[in-house]
């Protein structure tokens, strides 16, 4: 099983691992927007899917395997396999079916789920890692996101995992125009929201954190925004 796992990355081609990148991405964002018909929603989906998968797109065409798979992993797949784990254990013994429904969705997301698991560990297990460290404004940028999550999500855990993709894009990948629009994806639907909740009448009784959470979060957006045409006016990775 270990002789396979390290074989495992062999069976594919940079450009297949380009392909299969770029599929696997399409693939969740038809899932994840299908049936989506109001035009503020489908956007407040939609675009950060596209900068999440743009970014693993990315790091595939620059050869940085490794940092496109676990962005993918982190970014997009993670959840399959908890899905697939509690579905199996679903089974009604009494009745004899399963209570969650395998749908297309889970199935084909928990084989892409797999393939990514694998191919990871077969990069880590026979290449060495570099980190590494640059001296750049997406790590400002990083940390006003943690803070927003944080705040948001209540828990420093998931705030740490929803920003797993931008940092291994930055230190795995090496790439600081992946890692910003990464962090970007994470706070590019707050505008959405708010123009969603402002033509829908704006509550009278809204909670003051609703206002501050996304005004913080429009700041960031700003200031990213900023940090990314930056990046692209030096041309970094």
């Amino acid at each position: 099983m270990l002789a396979f796992i390290k074989r495992f990355k062999t069976y594919f081609t940079p450009s297949v691992n380009l392909i299969i990148v770029v599929l696997s991405g399409l693939m969740e964002m038809i899932f994840r927007v299908g049936g989506t018909r109001q035009i503020l929603i489908f956007l407040s989906i939609f675009i950060p899917l596209m900068m999440v998968v743009g970014a693993a797109v990315w790091l595939q065409y620059k050869d940085k395997t490794l940092a496109a798979h676990l962005v993918l992993l982190f970014g997009l797949y993670l959840g399959y396999g908890g899905r697939m784990i509690r579905g199996i254990l679903s089974y009604h013994v009494q009745l004899e079916i399963f209570t969650t429904t395998f749908d297309a969705n889970l199935i084909i997301g928990f084989v892409i789920f797999v393939y990514l698991v694998l191919h990871i560990l077969s990069l880590l297990l026979t290449e060495k890692v570099t980190f590494q460290h640059q001296s750049t404004p997406v790590w400002g940028i990083m940390l006003l996101v943690f803070v927003h999550q944080y705040l948001v999500l209540t828990t420093p855990a998931n705030a740490i995992i929803n920003l797993m993709p931008a940092l291994i894009a930055l230190v795995i990948g090496g790439s600081t125009l992946a890692a910003i629009t990464l962090l970007l994806a994470l706070v590019i639907n707050i505008p959405f929201g708010v123009m969603t909740t402002l033509f829908g009448g704006f509550p009278i009784n809204t909670p003051f954190q609703y206002i501050l959470f996304n005004g913080f979060g429009i700041l960031i957006l700003v200031l990213g925004i900023k940090v990314l045409l930056t990046v692209l006016m030096k041309k970094e990775g």
